[in-house]
């Protein structure tokens, strides 16, 4: 992510605060490499899906989380919602990977869980895949096959406008 990031730290001084600077110096300047997978408690939120998923069109993957390995689990940190960028800065953590758990407060609905590691794939079994409400029906076929192989459940996501909900309705393979 950082890789191709050329700052002078020069243009910098007096810019960054403690621990802006922190996470320039440690990430960016070390080229430190970890992958960041992000990931939701919840599958039907509306501004979600339209955030992330195209305005509705794309899909949405659901992870079986029942029997996470304990490598795993220790790589697996919920975000913590702030009213600052850096609001830890007089705490003394060992894994300075916190400072990409936070995440501005307005966006606590997301429900956020942050997997930081050095895999190359997410280490966790697919078992549900959600269509957008505006998903490209040419597609449904591909998701089929793709849920039949994988063992995954199929839904598509319905708008409910009497709730300004989201549901899931199950296909059938």
């Amino acid at each position: 992510m950082y890789k191709d990031i050329n700052i002078d730290m020069g243009m910098m001084d007096g810019f960054l605060d403690e621990n802006q600077q922190f996470f320039y110096d440690y990430y960016v300047k070390n080229r430190i490499k970890f992958k960041v997978s992000c990931l939701s408690e919840i599958h039907d939120s509306i501004l979600m899906w339209s955030h992330y998923a195209n305005q509705h069109q794309g899909f949405c993957i659901g992870y079986d989380t029942s029997e996470i390995e304990e490598k795993i689990k220790k790589q697996l940190f919920p975000v913590f919602y702030h009213e600052t960028f850096f609001p830890l800065i007089n705490v003394d953590i060992s894994d300075k990977k916190l400072n990409l758990l936070i995440k501005y407060k307005d966006w606590r609905y997301e429900r956020e869980w942050r997997l930081i590691s050095d895999e190359k794939f997410l280490p966790l079994k697919p078992s549900k895949i959600y269509l957008g409400v505006k998903f490209n029906e040419e597609y449904l076929d591909y998701f089929k096959d793709i849920a039949c192989e994988k063992n995954c459940k199929l839904y598509r996501m319905k708008m409910n406008y009497s709730e300004y909900a989201l549901k899931a309705k199950e296909i059938n393979l």
